[in-house]
């Protein structure tokens, strides 16, 4: 089926999503030619969707329409059939055709020609001498001039003085007609004997009343041209179309009703609203006097805190006056006169001489547990040479592989980090470049490494990882992606550490610390994520003997390696390799656990990386990853599960409209309270949009996720539904647990609209994993349809 464009008509579409007046116009124009082609040779220049063509065909004696859209062909040879029909495809400047129509139709295609007279060229040659060419075009003046339009469709429109002057420059004879849609009444003949003749009324009204006007008022939207070398009679001078449905007065009478029920409804709102702030302005009364407590005794905090200075001073000075006193100055002269010569620093000398002043100092304390473990430290330090206190390097070469495109100039500073890493003996460096049209490869060669070049369509993140690592040598290798800035300068022999203490890890990964210049839900997302995967310290995994004992969650725990930096033993990773292109760090992890190694998770170590996307990127994002968790996890959480796709878009296009209010209305509302904020969420949520079983409208601009859940909406709309509860409910609890992440701040005065952003962006991430478990229900009960397969592919493509 052809998609709606705003410029090609498409008669199968409903006035209310396109507008009774496009219906009007162009079911005119061709019911008015088809008066004159009866027993006619006609071509239909542009003939688009193919239904004027069709309408010609029943009068005309043979019909071709011409246009250069081959998915407008199709469908036309598809939806329209008549045994003096056909549609041919070729450009309408040099129509694939020859000479001897006997009349050439060429509507609101004139606007879209950057030359017109080479298309009036072309209509000359494919008329017979006497033929007949009837063109459409907008009047300049009236369609884009007064009311400040620009169709991005029309190349070049005419004013009617240039019309005539480019009809007359080829044809003798020309009649020209005006066309728009005007609202008015009618009065016929109700007995058959009458002849058709008509009377023609024109009004127009001022601030008060109607008043009769004549024939020059009447300025048309379109011109229309009747042209030939042959002297043409026969043409009435009047053609009306009339809507017996009145289409357009009710849409209008529709529209208004909605409109006065949005307006009732803004009426309650601001009612609550104004409810609310008289709720606030009492609750910030309260506070103002919780205030001046706080003040109050904040003084006497500060009151006691100069007592105290006082007695801190008194103490320094009475520690200054025993240093003055002889027998401070014994005890300093017996330490710089023995103590340091004849046991010096790093000698078991004096080892034993500071073992045995703590034990002094504990005994007196009572704390002989204590005592014996630092004993034990001390003794074991005794007989260590200076050589062995010296930073340790491990004896290794570590292979860098980072894929790379497009990476920027912020790239050269990851590399110069790794460029400073210590203690380790050798690093290289492999970049495996995507198609990088900036200065990567040049920044990457810069730093001595190796460059590997695939297409971009080549690019798979498992498959371009396994292909760069072939090319390393060394011992172990760390996997790092472009923006990912090491912390440190022994992060990199840290790591290596891990796996040279222990030969049965075979890898280590990190955690990741937002950039400085992160929004709101990217530091979100890494806490929350790191929350639920209890990646709290330093911790190895071990795969458990029963295995069947294991629920998905606890696996992911277990094998969640992040290839944002992670390193692996390089004998390891030739056996195991990556495979998928997504998830392909945790299928490893979980292949390499199966394997009976080991995993190390450095909570300690860590890498800043983070960023900032728009939110519908994070509904194809959580599609994707919740599909591949399904899929490596063997996660089956759909038993029992009976939703409705329609009913779940329902919600989520719902809930994006009442984020669209409240991110409009909370401009007035203080965030320093951000239980009120959540509260007032949630409740405009469930009483603004929920149950109203109308589609709400959808208009803040301030997100991109708005026109994806519309799209998607309109692939698999089939009926009217109510928005799905459990979503909802889905969908308060990632508010609840980003409002436990968003108390830390206090107040979001100073991140009110990266709060708003956060807001659409977790609801693409319950609308991304809600759409997958939904697909994979489906896939499972073998019921997907082709527009499933079309939701997967729009939800895939790009990430």
């Amino acid at each position: 089926m052809l998609d709606w464009t705003g410029e090609r008509y498409l008669p199968f579409l409903g006035p209310e999503q396109i507008g009774a007046e496009i219906h009007y116009e162009h079911l005119h124009r061709y019911a008015f030619a088809s008066q004159l082609v009866k027993g006619k040779k006609v071509l239909d220049l542009a003939s688009g969707e193919g239904y004027g063509s069709y309408l010609l065909s029943k009068e005309a004696r043979d019909v071709i329409g011409i246009d250069i859209d081959r998915g407008a062909l199709k469908h036309s040879h598809e939806t329209y059939d008549a045994d003096n029909l056909q549609f041919v495809q070729g450009t309408i400047l040099d129509a694939p055709l020859k000479e001897g129509f006997d009349i050439v139709i060429c509507f609101e295609a004139l606007e879209h020609i950057d030359d017109p007279e080479k298309l009036i060229s072309e209509v000359k040659r494919l008329l017979r001498k006497d033929g007949l060419f009837i063109v459409s075009t907008p009047n300049k003046k009236t369609y884009s001039d007064e009311p400040g339009y620009k169709n991005p469709f029309h190349v070049k429109e005419l004013y009617f003085e240039d019309l005539e002057e480019l009809l007359r420059r080829y044809f003798s004879h020309i009649i020209f007609f005006g066309q728009k849609v005007y609202s008015g009444s009618t009065i016929w003949s109700l007995s058959s004997q009458q002849t058709a003749e008509y009377s023609e009324f024109l009004i127009d009204r001022d601030e008060e009343t109607f008043a009769f006007k004549n024939n020059s008022a009447k300025i048309p939207l379109y011109y229309i041209a009747v042209a030939s070398n042959s002297p043409m009679q026969g043409l009435k001078n009047e053609s009306y179309l009339v809507d017996i449905s009145n289409t357009l007065p009710l849409l209008l009478a529709k529209r208004i009703q909605r409109f006065e029920v949005e307006s009732s409804r803004m009426g309650q709102e601001i009612a609550s609203l104004n409810e609310q702030i008289q709720q606030l302005v009492e609750l910030a009364n309260g506070l103002r006097a919780k205030l001046n407590l706080t003040l109050i005794r904040a003084h006497e905090a500060e009151n006691r805190a100069r007592g105290a200075e006082r007695r801190a001073y008194a103490a320094e000075t009475e520690i200054e006056e025993m240093r003055k006193s002889i027998a401070w100055r014994a005890i300093m002269k017996y330490h710089e006169g023995f103590v340091e010569r004849i046991l010096p620093i790093g000698t078991g000398r004096r080892n034993y001489y500071h073992a045995a002043i703590d034990a002094a100092r504990n005994v007196v304390g009572g704390e002989t547990d204590y005592l014996q473990w630092k004993i034990k430290g001390r003794l074991k330090a005794v007989g260590k040479s200076s050589s062995e206190m010296q930073p340790v390097t491990i004896d290794k070469k570590i292979s860098v592989v980072i894929p790379t495109k497009n990476a920027g100039r912020d790239f050269e500073f990851t590399l110069q980090r790794l460029k400073d890493q210590k203690g380790i003996r050798e690093t290289e460096i492999i970049i495996a470049d995507s198609g990088s049209s900036d200065s990567t490869i040049d920044i990457a060669r810069g730093y001595s490494a190796k460059v590997l070049s695939i297409s971009p369509g080549e690019f798979h993140h498992g498959m371009t990882r396994n292909l760069a690592a072939e090319k390393a040598d060394g011992d172990y290798i760390l996997f790092l992606v472009q923006d990912a800035i090491p912390i440190g300068d022994e992060i990199v022999k840290n790591m290596a550490k891990k796996l040279a203490e222990d030969p049965e890890i075979a890898a280590v990964t990190c955690r990741q610390i937002p950039r400085s210049d992160a929004d709101l839900f990217a530091c979100f997302s890494l806490w929350n994520h790191y929350r639920h995967m209890d990646f709290i310290e330093d911790r190895i995994s071990v795969y458990p003997e029963k295995q069947g004992d294991i629920k998905p969650l606890q696996r992911r725990k277990l094998a969640g390696l992040e290839d944002v930096c992670c390193m692996v033993r390089r004998d390891v990773f030739q056996k195991y390799l990556f495979r998928k292109d997504f998830a392909e760090d945790l299928d490893l992890g979980l292949r390499l656990l199966e394997g009976k190694y080991k995993l190390a998770f450095l909570y300690s170590e860590g890498v800043v990386h983070s960023h900032n996307r728009s939110s519908d990127y994070f509904l194809k994002r959580y599609y994707v990853d919740s599909k591949a968790l399904r899929d490596l996890l063997e996660l089956d959480d759909v038993k029992g599960y009976d939703k409705d796709i329609r009913s779940l878009m329902k919600g989520a296009v719902s809930i994006y409209a009442a984020l669209d209010v409240f991110c409009i209305m909370d401009r007035n509302m203080s965030f320093d309270c951000i239980g009120l904020v959540f509260t007032e969420l949630k409740r405009m949520i469930k009483d603004a949009y929920l149950g109203t079983g109308e589609k709400p409208s959808m208009h803040y601009e301030g997100d991109s996720l708005g026109k994806m859940l519309e799209d998607l909406q309109e692939l698999i709309e089939d009926g009217e539904v109510d928005p799905d509860p459990e979503f909802i409910d889905y969908y308060f609890a990632l508010l609840d647990s980003f409002k436990g992440y968003a108390n830390v701040y206090g107040s979001l005065e100073h991140k009110r609209d990266e709060f708003h952003s956060a807001l659409y962006k977790l609801l693409a991430a319950a609308a991304g994993s809600e759409l997958s478990r939904f697909v994979y229900f489906a896939s499972s009960q073998s019921c997907g349809n082709a527009k499933l397969n079309s939701l997967d592919r729009i939800l895939t493509e790009g990430i």
